[in-house]
């Protein structure tokens, strides 16, 4: 039933992969020690003076790391192959959540040591966070409509769009003689 060459090899078309709950697994034990070693180095390198300030920063660091490798599920990135910017969108995107909800939300109300229960709400919602997004692909594919990820792709073009245009060259001596009026 499971054979080790299984976790390498890729996903042939109709066939059910097996080895999804070890890959969630292994991204969970990756989770924990990243956030403990991103909290052990934050705790060296910091320089604050305030002690609640840096115990509150320190565990809102650890939430965050845990977060972030939970979203970005890098296991799965490196077997589906998926981009590099991709990747480090969903870093972030777990990073801002897990500081946030242990900074704002759990540390002031039931103070700095509530980790587990922190890795606990982040794991539920960040398995929301992937439910929804599969299932709405899965709509999307039943219903026939594009897929969330191209819709994505088009607002972000679409922003691209004005991002890519020249303004006026700031070395330009010509656009300087405006400023002779001043």
């Amino acid at each position: 039933m499971f054979n080790d060459d299984m976790i390498l090899e890729t996903k042939e078309p109709g066939t059910v992969r097996q080895d999804g709950f070890a890959r969630h697994f292994v991204t969970l034990v990756l989770a924990v020690v990243g956030g403990t070693l991103a909290d052990a180095v934050f705790i060296r390198l910091a320089m604050i003076e305030n002690p609640e300030l840096a115990v509150r920063l320190s565990y809102g660091i650890r939430s965050g790391v845990f977060a972030a490798i939970l979203m970005a599920q890098p296991i799965t990135a490196i077997m589906q192959k998926r981009k590099p910017m991709q990747v480090l969108a969903y870093f972030l995107g777990g990073f801002l959540l897990g500081i946030s909800l242990q900074f704002f939300l759990l540390t002031p109300n039931l103070g700095p040591r509530s980790m587990i229960l922190a890795y606990f709400i982040i794991s539920v919602i960040v398995m929301l966070v992937w439910g929804v997004g599969r299932g709405t692909e899965r709509i999307s594919a039943w219903f026939g409509l594009p897929q969330p990820v191209d819709a994505g792709r088009a607002i972000f073009g679409f922003f691209r769009k004005f991002r890519k245009r020249k303004g006026p060259d700031p070395l330009d001596p010509s656009d300087l003689d405006d400023l002779d009026d001043y």
